[in-house]
């Protein structure tokens, strides 16, 4: 790690927000480039984060499963709704989405 930050976040009512419905404490980290170090640690992360509920913000690196993900994100349902209706061809998506969020 580089950087470590702390801070505190107000509730929102933004769906797939970290704070949804949830005033936040975010821990954000900047890693230096060594991706099998950071893969390493992501897990004991999340582990000792769990009890907490934890939200993986979406712009960030996490392990987080994507059936953790579902019980996490209370409103994943309903985004995964507008989505399916609105982009029916799935012109927005990318492998990431795919395997986080929609599940192929």
């Amino acid at each position: 790690m580089r950087i470590s930050e702390i801070s505190t976040v107000a509730a929102d009512g933004l769906w797939m927000s970290p704070c949804y419905k949830q005033p936040c404490v975010t821990i954000h980290f900047t890693w230096k480039l060594d991706w099998p170090a950071v893969s390493k640690l992501l897990p004991v992360i999340e582990k000792e984060l769990a009890p907490f509920n934890a939200r993986p913000h979406w712009g960030k690196l996490f392990n987080t499963s994507p059936a953790a993900l579902r019980s996490i994100y209370e409103k994943l349902p309903d985004f995964i709704q507008l989505s399916t209706k609105y982009d029916t061809h799935g012109k927005f998506r990318n492998e990431f989405l795919n395997k986080n969020i929609f599940g192929s």
